[in-house]
């Protein structure tokens, strides 16, 4: 019986644990042909969510932001600010990654920005 009660007490943890923990993105500028700046020296992090956008065929990787366009709108603005007019992408990046992934808003709309796709095998 104690051994049930501790792994229930154990579980209950991870998930209040998993709740609690917000993810974050750190944020680059890029423009057209993908030269990129970090935003504030990479000083800067936004919080929301890191999934993938699954199709038949491809993948990608996207960051749900919180605050939604408003909070898009505020870093494309940043980002212009910054490094010009050129430099019109907001962009999340996890920091090690390789990888293009681009914003999201509340609405499920791809904020404009490359994207590594990632081809399916069938």
């Amino acid at each position: 019986m104690n051994n049930i009660f501790l792994k229930l007490i154990l579980l209950s943890m991870i998930i209040f644990n998993k709740e609690i923990q917000a993810e974050y993105a750190y944020v680059f500028c890029s423009d057209e042909q993908k030269n990129w700046h970090w935003l504030n020296n990479k000083n800067y992090t936004v919080n929301g969510l890191w999934s993938i956008r699954s199709g038949s065929l491809f993948s990608h990787y996207y960051f749900k932001i919180e605050g939604g366009f408003n909070k898009i709108y505020e870093l494309k603005m940043d980002c212009m600010k910054q490094f010009g007019d050129k430099f019109k992408n907001a962009q999340p990046s996890d920091y090690y990654s390789r990888y293009w992934s681009v914003f999201m808003d509340e609405a499920g709309i791809m904020a404009s920005g490359h994207k590594s796709i990632f081809f399916k095998n069938k």
